[in-house]
């Protein structure tokens, strides 16, 4: 994912689920902000836009499939399984892809956790 200015020097504070969701418990859902985020899958890359900080945000391909997975809610074992299936890489190379990735949309406030 990349962030365009302005960027934060330091994430915000994040509550405890999210700590738990990039602690890689299997069984915690994620799922994208629902408000005011908009966002759009342009050539396969998602290009969002968090209208609280005016900032801007985009993806590749694999990050476009993790966070179309998002919108709705899904788990991180289920976001796992979806790298792999995609692009049949080991386990544990998506469990380091998909931490990352989460990691820095926690910093950046784009993820909420629960229904």
């Amino acid at each position: 994912m990349t962030c365009q200015y302005p960027v934060e020097t330091e994430p915000p504070i994040v509550p405890r689920l999210y700590a738990l969701a990039v602690a890689a418990d299997d069984d915690v859902l994620v799922r994208i902000r629902p408000t005011n985020v908009s966002w759009r899958e342009v050539d396969g890359e998602v290009i969002a836009l968090d209208l609280d900080s005016s900032t801007y945000f985009s993806t590749n391909h694999t990050g476009a499939i993790l966070w179309h997975a998002m919108v709705d809610g899904a788990t991180f074992g289920s976001l796992l399984t979806l790298l792999e299936d995609s692009f049949d890489v080991p386990r544990e190379d998506a469990r380091a892809d998909v931490n990352g990735f989460l990691k820095l949309l926690q910093a950046n406030g784009l993820l909420t956790g629960g229904t």
